[in-house]
């Protein structure tokens, strides 16, 4: 996938909090497990990505414990949600 725009609270998934003007690739092979990604869904400042085994993956701002990590951390690359 490809990210692009405001970077602040790690909302593009790359690991830095940086602006990009320009579209960057996000090589999220290694952290998700070398899944495809099946599809991508952005929120206000944080975005989420399910890859092809059905594992959910979030990154960025995490106010209001949006990222469903059990805690209310921002995260600047995509981490594995874990359900019940």
């Amino acid at each position: 996938p490809y990210c692009w725009g405001n970077g602040v609270y790690g909302r593009l998934g790359d690991g830095q909090d940086l602006n990009r003007i320009r579209p960057s690739i996000l090589d999220l092979s290694l952290i998700f497990d070398y899944q495809l990604t099946l599809g991508i869904s952005g929120g206000w400042e944080h975005g989420c990505s399910i890859g092809t085994y059905g594992q959910t993956y979030c990154w960025g701002r995490n106010q209001y414990g949006q990222l469903g990590n059990g805690s209310f951390v921002n995260d600047m690359s995509a981490r594995k949600v874990s359900f019940p």
